[in-house]
C-alpha cells in the first residue's frame, strides 16, 4: 500500500495452498509488522471436501481460524432426492470460551440438481435459528419458475432471530419479475407487509432496468427505481462500459415524483482498469466484522469505507463467481447480485456469508 513519505510499504500477504483439483486447501492471511520487521499471522481457513461418492469434490467442511485456533466452522451435508433434486444442509457454529462448539444458524436449500449445479436458482431455502435447545424457523423462501426463468419469490421472516428481539416479528413479501422479448430482466415488483404483531400490505418498490441493443452483461445500461417507503422516492442509475465490457462509470440521479422527468445528479463514481503482471491483494483489519449488513435486499448497494483499493468477489452457494472487482479507496458502494440466495463476499482477505432476499 502506498506510504505517507511516498513509494510503497509492505502491508498484507495472502497464501493459499491448492489440491490437485485446483480447489483451496489452506488460505493464510498475513499483516507486515514494522516495529518488528515480520509478517504476522492475523486468520487462516481450512476447506474439506468429500473425496467419495457422488458428491465427490463438494465442500464437505470449512473452519475459519483467528489465527490459530479454529473459531467458526461450516459444515455441508447433500442428499439426492427423487426425480434429480438434491438437498443442501449447511450448519455454522461457533467455538464458545468453554471449549464446545455453539449451534447458530443452518440452512436447507432444495432444487434441480442440475440447475443448483450451473448456478442457477434454488426452489427452497428455509434458514433456522438455534434458540434455546431448538431450531426455530427464521427465514422461509420460496421461488417459482416458468418456462426456466424466475417468475416470482415469495418469503417469510421471522425477524426475531434476525435481530435477537424478544417476541415474534412476523415479515411477509413476494416479488413479481418481468422480462423483455429478449428474456432479459425488465420489471420487478416487490411487495411487502407487517403480519404480526399488526398487519397490512403495502407496495414495496418497482425496478426497471434498460439494455441497449442486445446487451447481455450483468449490470444493465440504465436501471430506475421507485420506492414505496414512508414517501414515494425515485432514482436513476446509467452505467457505461470500456469496449471491453468493463463498467467505468456509474450515474445516480435522484428524481422528483410529481415529475419523474426532472432528475438531479446525486453521485458519480469512475471506475479504471490496468493490467499488470503480479496480483496484490490487500487484507482489511480483521476487526472489521461485520461490515456487510445480513440480510440485504437483492440489487441494492453497501456502503463501504476502505483505506486503499481493494479487489472483491462474490461467491454463490456452489462456488460459481458471479461477480468480481475492484473497490476504490475511501467512500465507495459494493454492488449487490440480485438474484436471491447464500452468498460469500469476499473483499480482500475478508470473507463474510451474506443472505440476499429478493
Amino acid at each position: 500500500m502506498p506510504a505517507s513519505g511516498g513509494g510503497w510499504r509492505l502491508d498484507s500477504l495472502v497464501v493459499t495452498r491448492y489440491n490437485a483439483s485446483n480447489r483451496p486447501v489452506w488460505d493464510s492471511c498475513h499483516r507486515w509488522n514494522s516495529a518488528t520487521n515480520q509478517w504476522g499471522l492475523s486468520e487462516r481457513h481450512r476447506y474439506h471436501y468429500y473425496s467419495s461418492g457422488s458428491f465427490a469434490g463438494y465442500d464437505s467442511v470449512i473452519v475459519k481460524h483467528a489465527p490459530l485456533n479454529p473459531s467458526d466452522r461450516q459444515h455441508f451435508f447433500y442428499t439426492n432426492l427423487s426425480g434429480g433434486r438434491l438437498q443442501i444442509e449447511i450448519r455454522d457454529s461457533t467455538l464458545s470460551g468453554g471449549g464446545s462448539w455453539r449451534a447458530g444458524f443452518r440452512y436447507f436449500i432444495w432444487g434441480p440438481r442440475a440447475r443448483l449445479e450451473a448456478g442457477g436458482d434454488f426452489d427452497i431455502l428455509l434458514i433456522q435459528a438455534f434458540s434455546g435447545s431448538n431450531w426455530e424457523n427464521a427465514i422461509r423462501i420460496y421461488n417459482f419458475l416458468s418456462g426456466g426463468r424466475l417468475d416470482s419469490t415469495t418469503r417469510w421472516i421471522n425477524v426475531r432471530y434476525l435481530v435477537n428481539l424478544p417476541a415474534d416479528l412476523i415479515v411477509r413479501g413476494y416479488t413479481y419479475y418481468y422480462y423483455d422479448a429478449s428474456s432479459r430482466l425488465d420489471r420487478k415488483r416487490d411487495t411487502l407487509w407487517l403480519e404480526s404483531p399488526s398487519s397490512g400490505p403495502a407496495q414495496a418498490g418497482w425496478t426497471w432496468y434498460f439494455y441497449t441493443g442486445s446487451a447481455t452483461r450483468p449490470s444493465k445500461d440504465s436501471t430506475v427505481f421507485r420506492d414505496y417507503g414512508t414517501g414515494v422516492s425515485i432514482s436513476v442509475n446509467f452505467y457505461t462500459y470500456d469496449a471491453n465490457s468493463n463498467l467505468i462509470r456509474v450515474e445516480t440521479d435522484t428524481c422528483s415524483f410529481s415529475n419523474p422527468s426532472i432528475c438531479r445528479d446525486y453521485r458519480r463514481k469512475r471506475y479504471s482498469y490496468r493490467q499488470g503482471t503480479s496480483i496484490y491483494i490487500p487484507s482489511l483489519p480483521p476487526y472489521v466484522q461485520p461490515i456487510i449488513p445480513s440480510p440485504v435486499c437483492g440489487g441494492c448497494t453497501v456502503g463501504l469505507t476502505l483505506e486503499q483499493p481493494t479487489p472483491y468477489r462474490i461467491v454463490d452457494m456452489m462456488g460459481h463467481i458471479v461477480a468480481e472487482g475492484n473497490l476504490p479507496a475511501g467512500q465507495t458502494t459494493l454492488p449487490i447480485p440480485s438474484l436471491s440466495g447464500i452468498y460469500t463476499i469476499q473483499i480482500g482477505n475478508y470473507s463474510q456469508k451474506v443472505l440476499i432476499l429478493p
